[in-house]
């Protein structure tokens, strides 16, 4: 706690150093310059920010911008010059760094009751894409006169309220041309907007302070970006490319799982067009399960979270599928070492319905598996995957849509341990491992009106994930000794199926609301067993007398974010969550308050709270062995998990080019649960096969897991460059996560499985010319905590037990890794070819996948075996896109 509250005090003091140097002279004491002699106030206001660096921010409500005002000199004293062209109204000009505020002035006799009697009128429609009809998320709206702005919502849409008469507005989008449009408002309008892409431009960023703070707490994951960036076999991720952003970290190696700010994987809220998913990764996160070709948006959520997101303690990732092209087909085939995926997008009717339909398998298996089994040790590697996505949409007129998305995806590894020669014995160990998830859902969206959208969301995802290994002990020459079997197997399946309806409310410019509630309907089926005999082969036939857990999750929620000036905004919000599971209901109730301020020298500042509540917990493998899944829902024995997070956001643009961004956070864990003992599911001890099994019955991990308390807290820093020929980030973390039990490692904290102490990510992308690009990426990351048997002894029948006593008490070796790509880009005609030439793990770093510890039978010798799994992984990636 004493080093989170030095990171806090250094980060304030960095937020006094800025404001001392940019307030050293008060800028309404300084001369500026003006180059017109009459005008009404909008045109001195413009004149004064053309010509002397400044903002002037006013409202159009309180100030009236069309009073004509003559001038005989064209250099003032800025603020001589403001209190002439005020006097007549009942406000006062004051200074924030560069930025003049125009402000109420109760001390002036003036009434406002001619500014306050002008009508207002709501614009409001969708931002979309001009070439292929699909919304743009996201999108600026901006009213210069007014100084405000908004954004669309999730699904493109946006309602702006301004005052009556002749107003501009501007829209914006990065990547694409902004447009102005004028409207002579008199009455409510609907305005649709469609704006061109231009290539030539990297980022366009014409969004005020205002609209933008609406999002402080959300990291809009550029796809365009990480296109660049080495990934494996070429293959685009939008799993990893999140693990390179400071307060996020990945598992251990071919782990995909997300790490954030000291949670757990499971601690993260995944989700596909609103639908939360279980697993993410193919071939143990080799590549996640998202084809970046039929993704349309990525947004991540670490903290000030909305209200309507539930059921994670940690983080939010929101995925949402593209529609498909309105106006015309088009597509895309792509060929590699990892495998080949084709996508698919076009009209159904044109203009108002569309399809996207997008498709991969892999060959890497069958490729590389002979190189696999030589570098790993290991025979008959067989490993592959497959997935496909589906989106359908059609709109009803401009106030109602339809929309269907579907992903079905699946996975199959096995692998045997070499037969190792050890004295007289033959060791041998079966690995087969499968899973796989299907999701569907069904969404209307209907306008209640200009200000009103509404969601209806009906779905479901099944997930089913099997592990088992067999490890073979025999052929012994010496007949008073018993060829020995021992095998174990873990079971994951959960069926949801989920209604929610959601409302946006946009009251004023000032104030948005959101509410809304759901239902889903939990079915469980998690399961180990372990056995001195061969179990099976499928799930039905190892786990005959597993028993179904039926769970039911109910969720209200509402929130507000209020901008009571134009530098300022405040989220307030309340999700609500029952859950009954075995006649036991319970509540929860999840406070959010996050308060952002904009600063005068470009820079925001933002402070947030909130509560978090998960109701299923993710069982992980607490030996040395093999990484499981073990998805367990709460149940009477055991509670909801519950977090608390504090955060401090900074973040500044330091120049056009340069953005940098630093947080720290804390962060309390309750209710958190842990296998009671270390011992490993999947090889406690190798030939150590006389073992008892202790998961003999599918239920048995109920009696054998502790709760606890967990804390983290930490660090976190970017800097990234977002222009120029050369473009990159820099990302640090420093974090600590801590896990106290009660029945664990004797009370005292230890700590947790992922503390990372410290994290670096550097990637880069320099363009050679404009066919040519070369994209490089580091990863470091501290070595996982891992349990280590700290002594042994004999029992009172002579068998050697190991002392796990202590979790947590040694270390794996860092995790550190080189990546390097040269990316082509060229158009043919109406094709665009892309291909890509690199290596993952470019300097052959062995990073642990797991390791067992193994005792020589002969000697009684304990050993450490590593389990790497990816060497340097050379690649060739070809795609062709209509």
């Amino acid at each position: 706690m004493n080093k989170l509250l030095h990171l806090t005090c250094a980060l304030l003091c960095m937020l006094l150093f800025c404001n001392n140097i940019s307030a050293q002279k008060d800028i309404l004491d300084k001369k500026v310059n003006i180059d017109i002699s009459k005008g009404n106030l909008k045109d001195y206001f413009d004149n004064i920010e053309k010509n002397n660096n400044v903002i002037v921010s006013y409202s159009s409500s309180i100030v009236d911008i069309s009073i004509v005002k003559e001038v005989d000199t064209t250099s003032f004293i800025c603020g001589e010059l403001f209190s002439y062209l005020l006097e007549e109204q009942a406000v006062r000009a004051i200074s924030r760094g560069q930025k003049i505020l125009v402000i109420p002035d109760p001390s002036k006799n003036i009434s406002f009751s001619r500014l306050r009697a002008r009508n207002y009128y709501t614009v409001n429609g969708y931002v979309k894409d001009a070439e292929t009809g699909e919304a743009l998320v996201g999108a600026s709206v901006y009213n210069p006169v007014t100084n405000r702005g908004t954004i669309t919502n999730e699904f493109g849409y946006y309602s702006f309220t301004m005052p009556e008469g002749k107003q501009t507005t501007n829209y914006s989008f990065v990547g694409f041309k902004p447009v102005s449009k004028t409207f002579q408002l008199n009455k409510r309008l609907r305005s649709d907007i469609f704006l061109k892409t231009n290539l030539e431009i990297e980022e366009i960023i014409v969004i005020d302070q205002d609209s933008s703070m609406i999002w402080r707490g959300r990291e809009k994951i550029n796809l365009d970006e990480i296109r660049n960036l080495p990934s494996v076999f070429g293959e685009v991720d939008i799993i990893k490319s999140i693990a390179l952003l400071p307060g996020v970290q990945s598992g251990n190696e071919a782990q995909g799982g997300l790490l954030v700010r000291g949670g757990s994987p499971d601690q993260n809220l995944i989700m596909l067009d609103g639908i939360p998913l279980y697993e993410v990764n193919h071939l143990f996160g080799l590549v996640s399960i998202f084809n970046e070709d039929a993704v349309n948006n990525v947004n991540l959520y670490k903290s000030d979270f909305s209200a309507k997101y539930g059921g994670r303690l940690s983080s939010v990732v929101d995925i949402q599928l593209k529609d498909g092209n309105y106006k015309d087909y088009q597509g895309s085939a792509t060929l590699g070492i990892l495998g080949g995926k084709m996508n698919l997008e076009g009209p159904i009717q044109k203009e108002k319905s569309s399809f996207n339909i997008a498709g991969r398998t892999s060959w890497i298996g069958e490729l590389i598996g002979p190189t696999v089994n030589n570098f790993l040790d290991v025979d008959g590697t067989k490993f592959g995957y497959r997935d496909f996505n589906l989106k359908i949409k059609r709109e009803f007129k401009s106030t109602n849509s339809l929309t269907f998305s579907a992903y079905s995806g699946r996975d199959n590894v096995s692998y045997n341990d070499k037969t190792q020669k050890i004295e007289n014995f033959d060791l041998k160990t079966d690995n087969k491992l499968n899973w796989g998830t299907d999701v569907a859902s069904i969404r209307w969206s209907r306008l209640l009106g200009p200000k009103v959208f509404s969601n209806l969301t009906v779905g479901f995802v099944d997930y089913n994930y099997l592990y088992n290994v067999e490890h073979q002990l025999g052929n012994n020459p010496n007949p008073d000794i018993e060829d020995k079997n021992f095998s174990v197997a873990t079971t994951s399946q959960i069926f949801d199926r989920i209604v929610k309806l959601d409302f946006d409310y946009f009251k004023t410019n000032k104030l948005d609301i959101k509410f809304g509630g759901g239902y889903t309907l939990h079915t469980y089926n998690p399961a180990v067993k372990q056995a001195t005999k061969s179990l099976g082969n499928n799930i039905k036939e190892i786990f005959g007398d597993i028993i179904a857990t039926n769970a039911g999750e109910y969720t209200l929620y509402a929130e507000s974010y209020y901008r009571p000036f134009s530098n300022i905004s405040i989220h307030t919000g309340l999700h609500y969550a029952a859950y009954s599971v075995e006649q036991e209901v319970y509540h929860s109730l999840q406070p959010r308050l996050s308060v952002n301020l904009g600063l005068p020298w470009h820079g925001f500042f933002g402070i947030s709270y909130s509560r978090m509540n998960q109701f299923i917990h993710l069982l992980a493998n607490p030996g040395l062995g093999l990484p499981s899944d073990l998805w367990v829902p709460s149940t009477a024995d055991l509670r909801p998990e519950t977090s608390d997070q504090f955060a401090l956001n900074y973040n500044m643009d330091l120049s056009d080019e340069i953005r940098f961004h630093t947080a720290v956070y804390y962060k309390d864990f309750n209710n958190l649960i842990e296998f009671s003992s270390a011992y490993d599911l999947f090889s406690p001890v190798i030939n150590d096969i006389s073992q008892t099994p202790v998961f003999v019955e599918s239920k048995d991990w109920e009696s054998r897991v502790d709760s606890g308390k967990g804390q983290a807290f930490g660090w976190e820093a970017q800097i990234k460059k977002r222009k120029g020929r050369f473009t990159g980030s820099f990302s640090y973390t420093y974090g600590r996560s801590f896990r106290t039990f009660e029945n664990i490692n004797r009370s005292v904290r230890f700590p947790y499985r992922y503390d990372r102490k410290h994290d670096i990510s550097a990637s880069a992308v320099y363009k050679l010319n404009p066919e040519f690009n070369l994209g490089m990426l580091w990863i470091y990351g501290t070595g996982n905590a891992i349990t280590l048997p700290i002594e042994g002894y004999f029992d009172v029948n002579g068998q050697e037990v190991l002392n796990y006593d202590t979790r947590n008490n040694f270390r794996l070796p860092s995790y550190h890794r080189f990546d390097i790509s040269l990316n082509y880009n060229k158009r043919l005609g109406r094709f665009l070819l892309n291909a890509n030439v690199g290596a993952y793990n470019a300097y052959n770093r062995q990073n642990p996948y797991y390791i067992y510890l193994f005792q020589n039978p002969r000697t009684e010798e304990y050993n450490l075996r590593q389990i790497s799994v990816f060497p340097i992984l050379p690649y060739l990636n070809v795609r062709l896109k209509i």
